[in-house]
């Protein structure tokens, strides 16, 4: 009866000249479907569930991003489900190279001498701010929506220092995504100024310490 109610889209790589590394990465994407169903048919009481594995290829570096949302929702009986019926979501990604079928770490996107802690703290402090902001659809540019004088610019450098040091833990098994021109990082855990549980990395900010361009790059075309 649950079965019946899953949802599910995943991507398959394919036109690699390898294709044991072909065949490599596609089962990792299986195993994580296979992982998350498991993991979101959560009891009886579950009803929908919604599970998309994509494949993102930003056009350098021989890399794929995969990236992964999941959502399970409450059984009541009706054909549509709202963010009400919520039980349990998340978002993700992994990174793999289509040279040899391996996850990249997040240290492997940056150079050897880059300061991590400093990009994440930069790039944090932006979002936090940003968040505080909404913006105008009809100009495109960001109002504020509520008095900046009356914010404790305490509890929002606090609030960076807690997302450095959640993001020095969980450096090895980082969740990031990575585009033509941002890595986007997910956290655990959303931030007190913060909506969303990931915020982006604009790498054209930290381009002198972006390795990921060339890193993985070969001289001939893996296609």
């Amino acid at each position: 009866e649950i079965i019946n109610r899953i949802s599910i889209t995943y991507a398959k790589i394919d036109g690699l000249k390898n294709s044991y590394v072909e065949d490599k990465i596609n089962k990792k994407i299986l195993d994580k479907v296979n992982s998350l169903k498991k993991e979101y048919i959560i009891d009886e009481h579950t009803g929908k569930i919604n599970i998309t594995v994509s494949t993102y290829s930003p056009g350098f570096g021989n890399v794929i991003s995969i990236d992964v949302s999941a959502a399970a929702y409450a059984n009541t009986g009706e054909e549509y489900y709202s963010s009400e019926e919520l039980l349990k979501s998340e978002m993700g990604a992994f990174n793999i190279r289509l040279d040899t079928g391996e996850e990249i770490t997040f240290e492997e996107v940056f150079t050897n001498d880059a300061d991590l802690n400093f990009i994440i703290a930069q790039t944090a402090y932006e979002h936090v701010i940003k968040s505080m902001k909404y913006v105008d659809t009809e100009n495109d540019e960001y109002s504020w929506d509520f008095d900046m004088d009356n914010v404790d610019y305490g509890l929002i450098e606090n609030d960076v220092v807690r997302m450095v040091n959640r993001f020095k833990r969980n450096l090895d098994s980082l969740k990031f995504s990575i585009s033509e021109r941002y890595i986007t990082i997910y956290f655990p855990d959303k931030s007190k100024y913060m909506d969303v549980d990931y915020f982006s990395i604009d790498m054209y900010d930290f381009v002198d310490y972006i390795a990921i361009y060339t890193r993985f790059l070969k001289n001939e075309s893996l296609y």
